[in-house]
């Protein structure tokens, strides 16, 4: 109730503030943080962080007085999805670039640029089946998005590390097409070779 002071170890407002404040402030960060990696994909983060600002509206009076706890639960709660909504849609951007690379260079081996390739590509493949797995069980997003965040974070740095290494991965594949093309001469010459052998030995007969 309005102005009710907590007893036991029921939290008071100012528990529950805190760890707002806290969570809102780490959100924020958190949305700027993937944005930076990719436009818009913090927005459904955004929205969270709107409708946390609505709860906090609704559990306080007039007077800064705590007067609903549901809504300042709820929050709390919203905070804690923005960070897992943005960091599932930065995560997805991530992966999507992920298979990319992989399509671009399936031709090559590309663990002779990229030591940790392998590794990488199953962590992905990971990180994509843990994602569908929580969505089919709709988990609590206020419960795991810490986990999400790092996943994020992890996927988002297995990104950059293979986009800085293109230019080395198309030296391989310009490799394996000058060897391609030497093979093809080699062969045409060969064939040449025994069609024009055939001919003079068939004239000579």
């Amino acid at each position: 109730m309005a102005g009710e002071k907590a007893s036991g170890n029921t939290p008071s407002s100012t528990d529950f503030l805190s760890e707002l404040r806290l969570e809102y402030q780490k959100a924020d960060r958190f949305l700027r943080e993937v944005e930076d990696f990719i436009d818009e994909a913090g927005i459904p983060g955004f929205n969270e962080l709107r409708y946390a600002g609505y709860h906090l509206l609704q559990a306080i009076d007039d007077a800064g007085n705590l007067q609903n706890p549901a809504d300042l639960t709820r929050a709390v709660n919203h905070a804690k999805r923005a960070c897992y909504e943005a960091g599932e849609a930065g995560s997805l951007v991530a992966l999507d670039g992920i298979r990319a690379f992989k399509q671009d260079y399936k031709f090559v081996r590309v663990s002779q640029v990229i030591a940790d390739y392998p590794r990488m590509l199953g962590e992905a493949e990971k990180q994509r089946e843990l994602m569908i797995d929580s969505r089919v069980a709709d988990e609590d997003k206020a419960r795991d998005y810490d986990a999400r965040m790092e996943a994020f974070r992890a996927l988002r740095d297995m990104l950059r590390t293979l986009e800085a290494n293109r230019d080395e991965c198309n030296a391989l594949v310009a490799e394996r097409r000058s060897e391609s093309r030497r093979f093809l001469l080699m062969f045409v010459a060969a064939i040449l070779g025994i069609i024009v052998t055939a001919v003079v030995g068939f004239t000579a007969t």
